[in-house]
């Protein structure tokens, strides 16, 4: 609400389209990604086959969303902010993709809703690891948080590639720095944390509101509207809710744990040591898929 009446200035060598672009394609982007996320069975904005390819797309855009607009504001703290986002990202999406590869081999699809379906037993991260700790690295690194502050360090750079953004243009950015923020925690619920599954904890509805409330002559129901919200969906919504809001926890602890890290020890992570990482759990998902533990039908 402050921000909504805050003036928004716009440097004079600025390049205007693009600088008042980018802010609005950044949340754009952002609400795509919050789109592919199942919450519940049948709840999801975008329920594609190929949904997973479709989160690495809907990522790809936040580089150049972000290089774009510290170019466009023509100021040296913005394009050097820009230039670590840039270096930052690219370096962190080859690992963070490789990651998800184990996953994608041991459910047989990339449909996000089948995936989490497909762990109903037991959540992946007991297989898998290493590819959830790589995963949840590389999403502090995407979502920029303490250590991998680099873009928006202030005590080097005032605010990075956010310096010259004002008023509402601002909070567009931080709106969809959020978006993002739920975004990566509920697919990381989903991937590795067996999503929308868990003990039924939601009691049955009553019969009545499936038959019909008689009372004297008059008989109300049965409501058609009811089956939008079945037991099995409030269940999978708590849990979901649950999960993410836990994930979403240990994203935001290290600001108060780590110090921030150097560019040159921000690549030597990314390209050094989490691929390789990345492709230590690819032979752990093949050596559990061609040993005949695991399968696309789980426990074999």
């Amino acid at each position: 609400m402050k921000l909504i009446y805050k003036d928004i200035s716009i440097p004079a060598k600025a390049d205007k389209p693009i600088f008042w672009a980018a802010p609005v394609l950044f949340v754009a982007t952002a609400a795509a990604f919050v789109a592919l996320i199942p919450v519940a069975p049948g709840w999801v904005v975008a329920d594609i086959d190929l949904g997973l390819l479709g989160v690495f797309a809907v990522i790809g855009f936040f580089p150049i969303i972000t290089i774009l607009s510290a170019w466009s504001a023509n100021s040296k703290f913005p394009f050097i902010g820009g230039i670590r986002a840039l270096f930052q990202m690219v370096s962190f999406e080859i690992p963070l993709i490789l990651s998800l590869l184990g996953v994608v081999m041991l459910t047989g699809s990339l449909n996000l809703s089948e995936i989490a379906a497909s762990q109903s037993v037991f959540p992946w991260i007991v297989f898998l690891p290493v590819g959830a700790i790589v995963f949840f690295i590389t999403m502090l690194a995407e979502l920029e948080r303490i250590p991998f502050d680099l873009p928006e360090a202030e005590s080097e750079i005032v605010a990075g590639w956010l310096t010259e953004l004002s008023g509402m243009m601002y909070g567009l950015v931080q709106l969809g720095t959020y978006l993002k923020l739920y975004a990566f925690a509920g697919l990381f619920v989903v991937l590795f944390l067996g999503g929308w599954n868990g003990p039924m904890v939601v009691p049955p509805f009553p019969a009545e509101l499936l038959t019909g409330i008689t009372m004297g002559p008059i008989t109300a129901g049965p409501f058609p509207g009811l089956p939008l919200f079945t037991q099995e969906m409030l269940n999978g919504t708590l849990w979901f809710v649950l999960k993410t809001a836990g994930v979403i926890f240990f994203i935001l602890l290290p600001r108060g744990v780590f110090p921030r890290i150097r560019v040159d020890m921000l690549l030597n992570l990314g390209w050094g040591k989490l691929i390789g990482l990345a492709f230590v759990n690819i032979f752990i998902a093949l050596g559990l898929l061609y040993a005949g533990v695991l399968g696309p039908g789980g426990l074999q």
